[in-house]
């Protein structure tokens, strides 16, 4: 009977991971990338303004949505079109912009920053649409 028991859990622990390997959910990065937190920190009011704590884009493929947590709750976008992949977690607070990306390249900076800077205007213009939507549902429940 003791024996039983672990393999059932590494059982369920190798269904678990071969679910999310057949989703093709790549993990998320962890080497935190200064330059790239600096090259994206002036953005920081706008997204504490919009409630924006993290942004996903971590796909190795480009039908695999950007992620976006923010306090009206997570917003979901297409990677934008004829950008090349730049696969990265920002996350902020109410001090700063952490960068994680494990295969960011120092060569290709400005296209890592190109496509960062696109991704966050597009994650601030769904927060902002999604917060009017929201104040506009409340009004009208009141």
């Amino acid at each position: 009977m003791t024996v039983a028991r672990p393999f059932a859990a590494v059982l369920a622990a190798v269904a678990l991971a071969s679910a999310l390997v057949a989703c093709g959910v790549p993990p998320d990065p962890s080497r935190e990338q200064p330059a790239l937190a600096s090259a994206v920190a002036d953005a920081l009011p706008a997204l504490r303004a919009a409630g924006i704590s993290k942004i996903h884009a971590w796909s190795d493929r480009l039908e695999q949505p950007v992620q976006v947590t923010s306090a009206g709750g997570p917003l979901y976008f297409p990677y934008p079109r004829g950008m090349p992949l730049a696969r990265f977690a920002l996350h902020a607070d109410a001090e700063r912009v952490v960068v994680l990306s494990d295969d960011y390249d120092p060569a290709a900076h400005d296209r890592y920053v190109e496509s960062m800077r696109r991704v966050i205007a597009e994650s601030l213009r769904l927060a902002g649409e999604n917060a009017a939507r929201l104040e506009t549902r409340e009004k009208a429940s009141r």
